[in-house]
């Protein structure tokens, strides 16, 4: 309707305030009437705009609502595409667990009415939560099947999106090689991606390759970006990155936007990653400060489920053993053993675990965890 016309206007233009307005009229308007479909698109409209502006427990509720209707009329379509917008609100808010369990309810619904693209999408979405949690054995089996789908639909654009996703969980993995072989097919097939998405993981890329120059020359360009800075949670991967690359580089650099970056910082992981590469940014300048961001880094933690929680350990153990604590640190190494071992279960993989414990993130930790030995 009209209204719904202004509001996808306005919010495309970056004017939130009147694309709320405009789609809370357009919702007005159409509960005014009697179809059913139209309330539900009224309601799925200002869930999108509250998930894209990352508002996702506002859309999640929103989503709810038009759920609540589908399902009253049996609209089963719907249904399944609901769930699945519900799991991707849960996936931003870090909810893993809610997260697959509305994935759960929408292929469950695809599987039984054989929508082949249906499928495929909702496993991508699946195997983006594993990448996160870094069951990455378990993501890799998920993009292959969902990938087999697109192929068989002939569905170039979800092809493009499952090998974009493989390159993300190859560069979690540390697997460089193969992460190159996936940029080179889709420099050559997938014009469609979005651009800065994809500069995003060429800069991770390069970063493992020990390119940092120019990892540091793309990662600036998109930090400059007005269009990326109204996507708060990537330009918080953008700047968390930017923290990864002063570390491994060897250009030690407190970054100015420290203190805004735990601002914008609204989950305990993406906290905690912060404090512990401050932590290790200090460790040459001032170890006491360095200390305290590492126990900051660990309390935010709590007892969460992170890939670096190993190293944190590991560098907290490190810092009693230099000062002969023998009890903290034979406390604080068993807890990164016993971490270090929880994430290669996940891993699963052992092409994976090879190339995650060389990968330049990695492999300082790993020789050290070799060599503080009991």
């Amino acid at each position: 309707d009209f209204y719904a016309g202004l509001g996808i206007i306005s919010q495309m233009k970056g004017i939130e305030k009147d694309a709320k307005r405009y789609f809370e009229l357009s919702l007005e308007q159409r509960l005014s009437g009697k179809d059913n479909l139209k309330v539900i698109a009224g309601y799925n409209n200002i869930a999108n705009f509250y998930s894209i502006t990352g508002q996702h427990d506002e859309a999640i509720k929103y989503w709810k609502k038009a759920l609540e209707i589908s399902e009253t009329i049996g609209d089963i379509v719907q249904n399944a595409r609901i769930y699945n917008n519900i799991g991707i609100s849960c996936f931003k808010r870090r909810n893993f667990d809610k997260a697959i369990e509305n994935y759960q309810k929408a292929l469950s619904i695809y599987r039984t009415i054989n929508d082949v693209l249906g499928i495929a999408d909702v496993l991508g979405n699946i195997a983006e939560v594993m990448i996160e949690e870094f069951k990455l054995g378990e993501a890799y089996e998920n993009i292959s099947e969902a990938r087999k789908l697109h192929e068989l639909a002939r569905n170039l654009d979800g092809i493009c999106e499952m090998d974009f996703l493989l390159l993300s969980l190859y560069l979690n993995a540390g697997n460089v090689k193969n992460a190159e072989l996936v940029i080179n097919k889709i420099n050559m097939e997938c014009a469609n991606l979005p651009k800065h998405l994809l500069d995003f993981e060429l800069a991770i890329f390069e970063m493992k390759k020990k390119n940092f120059d120019v990892a540091e020359s793309i990662l600036t360009e998109l930090e400059k970006s007005e269009f990326i800075r109204r996507d708060r949670e990537l330009y918080l991967k953008i700047l968390i990155s930017m923290l990864k690359l002063n570390y491994v580089s060897g250009k030690v650099s407190i970054l100015e936007n420290f203190s805004s970056m735990l601002e914008l910082a609204n989950d305990k992981i993406s906290r905690s990653m912060i404090y512990f590469l401050v932590a290790l940014l200090y460790e040459d300048k001032d170890k006491t400060l360095s200390f305290r961001y590492l126990n900051e880094s660990i309390n935010e933690l709590g007892d969460e489920f992170a890939e670096f929680k190993w190293k944190i350990y590991l560098k907290i153990a490190e810092y009693y053993k230099s000062r002969g604590i023998d009890v903290k640190f034979l406390q604080y190494f068993g807890q990164s053993l016993l971490s270090f071992e929880g994430l290669i279960k996940r891993i699963k993989l052992p092409e994976f675990v090879r190339t995650y414990v060389e990968d330049i993130e990695n492999e300082k930790f790993y020789d050290l965890m070799k060599k503080l030995n009991v």
